[in-house]
């Protein structure tokens, strides 16, 4: 984990959602290419075209709202010592060790950096309400499972 940082990560993230912000906005440019082609407005096309743009356009909503979650995380002075919004840690969940980055709601998104799959937990996960506070070594049960917080950065 050393070239990983945090900063490193939410950089990222970000860019994976810029990349499908613009991959959805062409979506959205050729189905109105198309509707300009067969001379009709939005309003007056189909109900599967305006489905589709409406789709679209929520997800990139979405995308977006994630990309605010990501920029407003909070960047400390000092190292993350505690579970708390922002951190990077590794945890082991019934025998699985995997990374995650603690984001607010809607922030859900999984990225690999040099081989290392990182995926963010929300704020408003259950697990992450079990988790929120406790330090590095730290062991509880959730849902019958054992978890162990191996690492906070």
């Amino acid at each position: 984990m050393n070239a990983i940082t945090r900063e490193s990560i939410v950089r990222e993230l970000i860019q994976m959602k810029k990349g499908e912000i613009d991959a959805l906005e062409n979506s959205e440019h050729q189905i109105l290419g198309e509707m300009v082609a067969e001379k009709t407005k939005p309003q007056d096309s189909d109900s599967t075209s305006k489905d589709d743009l409406n789709k679209i356009r929520k997800f990139i909503r979405e995308k977006e709202a994630v990309i605010k979650v990501l920029t407003d995380l909070p960047n400390p002075k000092k190292p993350f010592t505690k579970i708390s919004e922002g951190c990077l840690f590794l945890m082991n969940y019934d025998g699985e060790k995997k990374w995650y980055l603690m984001v607010a709601k809607n922030g859900a998104c999984t990225v690999k950096i040099h081989g290392i799959e990182i995926s963010s937990m929300s704020t408003e996960a259950p697990i992450a309400k079990e988790i929120m506070d406790k330090t590095a070594g730290t062991k509880i049960v959730f849902r019958g499972r054992d978890v162990q917080i191996l690492k906070i950065l």
